[in-house]
């Protein structure tokens, strides 16, 4: 369901978006100033995305805790994916304005689990023992973001979402 683009009209999800851009801008220096080249509408709903993969990761590096309670972040944050998708979160919550996004752009929802998972990955001691392990960690970890904007960016051509995808790689498509 795509959403009308009032985001003005509510004050609660322009407050949202600007604490995500917030977020970015303190984070993601380079990303936050060439996010500029983007319409108003598409940089606050790459902040958005920036906002939700960076608070994960943070919660993932930033936690003394061990393996267990890692896990258990990520699966709350699996449910959280859920409560966006089934459009139950509160104009109160820190992803309102990535529920706004994720509906407005229909971007799927594999794509955050498949993030989280890659989250998961990293949680212990990564190490691969070939390039395709490699590779399957690089999908999770960054592949999938470029696959979100390209929603945002009105991206449908399928060779745009194999480079988006390859990016995250680094690898020649």
């Amino acid at each position: 369901m795509k959403l009308p683009l009032n985001i003005r009209q509510d004050t609660f999800l322009m407050k949202s978006f600007i604490q995500c851009k917030r977020e970015t801008k303190h984070y993601a220096r380079s990303f936050y100033f060439s996010s500029f080249l983007l319409p108003l509408h598409k940089r606050f709903a790459a902040y958005s995305i920036y906002d939700f993969c960076r608070y994960a990761d943070n919660l993932m590096d930033n936690s003394n805790s061990d393996s267990f309670r890692k896990l258990e972040h990520i699966k709350r944050l699996h449910e959280k994916i859920g409560e966006i998708y089934d459009n139950k979160i509160d104009c109160h919550d820190r992803f309102y304005a990535l529920s706004y996004t994720v509906n407005r752009y229909e971007i799927p929802e594999k794509y955050f689990h498949d993030l989280l998972h890659g989250l998961e990955m990293d949680s212990g001691n990564v190490a691969f023992q070939n390039f395709s392990e490699l590779r399957n960690y690089c999908y999770h970890v960054a592949s999938v973001v470029g696959l979100m904007l390209t929603h945002v960016f009105g991206v449908t051509e399928k060779n745009a979402l194999r480079y988006a995808e390859s990016l995250g790689i680094a690898k020649k498509s």
